[in-house]
């Protein structure tokens, strides 16, 4: 796995490759690969957001609705 501080905080199967389509802002919940609807807490959501400006801030617009949500996020692995 490359990043475990991903699946740590998601631990969901295939998360990495959810899209913003996956994602409804309203009600903070994702839609995961298996046809699963979750419900994020706090702190999830929070990271989702994250990844939506930082997306924005690199492309200069709003991610496509194709785009995987955690593409641009890097982290270290442990």
């Amino acid at each position: 796995m490359k990043n475990k501080y991903l699946f740590r905080v998601f631990p969901y199967p295939g998360i990495e490759t959810v899209c913003w389509e996956s994602w409804d802002f309203e009600r903070q919940q994702l839609t995961l690969p298996d046809g699963r609807k979750v419900c994020l807490d706090n702190m999830q959501a929070a990271f989702v957001r994250y990844c939506y400006r930082k997306q924005c801030e690199y492309h200069q617009h709003a991610p496509h609705m194709g785009d995987r949500i955690f593409q641009t996020f890097k982290v270290k692995t442990v």
